[in-house]
């Protein structure tokens, strides 16, 4: 019998291996990437299901971050932090972005550097501050096209310097799928470019997707999926229904379609939420018939 695939919260971020994110459009900050570093990161999130917050303890070293929710709860490790590269003072496209030196600036007392990032249709998209001895990034402001902000991380302790413990560094990464691979992701997808592909050991097909500063993890699958988690909420388009949950700084999309289960997780703004879905496979109802025959054969 065929069940459910069950979805937790951060198991689709933590598949994508680092190399994936080494490869991003326009060279990435070799700074950002290297920076090694700990300390105390609030995000703050104003979304369509209400606000989202969390503190967080974060680590980074040898291209690994180690984050956890302050005041308890499970720890993740994955790729270390990294932002596309805005060294052109003078203004420089990155993927579909302009990114614009605004000032040099202080940040917890450290010297810092403000740059403001304008999406292709020149809406305001992101204000971001990175710390001058280490790379680090130290805080992004994220907008909708509208200009309200949509989230903020910001850092509100900081030390150079960290070490993550060996058994972190082993955290596995699923197998690259290539030309046989029974399902492909297309090339791109509301202007967000296929990075990579993989088979998920849990089941089913994981396509990695960025535009150069958001990008979302797209998993199919044969099965159903269910998202266990609270705070879920049932949003209805015209296109049919979805089951979404919003976390601090991410928001997931679960949803059947005729040809199976399918499931989005990405730190898109509400907007490009939208624009993405509108070009995926729309929700799809089975008939009633149908459910009979899969709750008794799978």
């Amino acid at each position: 019998m065929k069940r459910a695939l069950v979805l937790g919260l951060i198991g689709l971020v933590i598949l994508v291996p680092s190399a994936v994110f080494a490869q991003d459009l326009g060279g990435l900050l070799e700074d950002a990437q290297n920076a090694e570093f700990e300390g105390e990161q609030v995000i703050s999130c104003i979304t369509p299901d209400g606000p989202r917050d969390v503190i967080v303890k974060i680590q980074q070293s040898d291209g690994l971050v180690r984050i956890s929710p302050v005041g308890g709860g499970e720890a993740v490790a994955g790729a270390g932090a990294t932002v596309p590269d805005f060294s052109n003072e003078s203004g420089e496209i990155v993927g579909s972005y302009e990114a614009r030196l605004k000032q040099q600036t202080l940040f917890l007392g450290r010297a810092a550097t403000e740059y403001e990032v304008f999406d292709a249709s020149g809406f305001r998209r992101a204000k971001m501050v990175f710390d001058h001895p280490t790379g680090a990034l130290m805080l992004s402001e994220i907008y909708n096209s509208d200009g309200a902000v949509y989230c903020v991380t910001r850092m509100i302790a900081f030390s150079p310097g960290a070490s993550i413990e060996s058994s972190w560094a082993s955290t596995g990464s699923p197998s690259l799928v290539i030309e046989e691979s029974e399902r492909r992701f297309p090339e791109a997808v509301a202007g967000f470019e296929l990075r990579a592909e993989f088979v998920w050991e849990d089941g089913g097909v994981l396509g990695y997707f960025s535009d150069g500063l958001f990008s979302f993890t797209l998993l199919a699958s044969e099965r159903p999926v269910t998202l266990a988690a609270g705070d879920v909420s049932r949003v209805q388009t015209d296109a049919g229904d979805y089951l979404r949950w919003y976390g601090a700084g991410q928001v997931m999309y679960v949803w059947e379609a005729s040809d199976g289960g399918y499931a989005l997780l990405g730190d898109l703004p509400v907007d490009l939420q939208q624009s993405v879905l509108d070009e995926l496979p729309a929700p799809w109802q089975p008939s009633l018939f149908r459910r009979i025959l899969r709750n008794w054969f799978g």
